[in-house]
């Protein structure tokens, strides 16, 4: 699977999950931001490769 794929299956899983009275797409943005986790540079990097 893509990392294209990967992200458009995530954001359409958060884009579902917005519709619930809990907003989730801001804390997990926040979490992105804050720590900055290794999977997420992996991510971009791969996004960004075409991968």
């Amino acid at each position: 699977m893509s990392a294209k794929a990967i992200c458009l299956f995530w954001i359409l899983f958060f884009m579902i999950l917005e519709f619930l009275p809990f907003p989730v797409l801001g804390f997990v943005l926040l979490y992105i931001v804050l720590n900055r986790p290794p999977w997420f540079k992996s991510l971009v990097m791969r996004l960004y490769q075409g991968g």
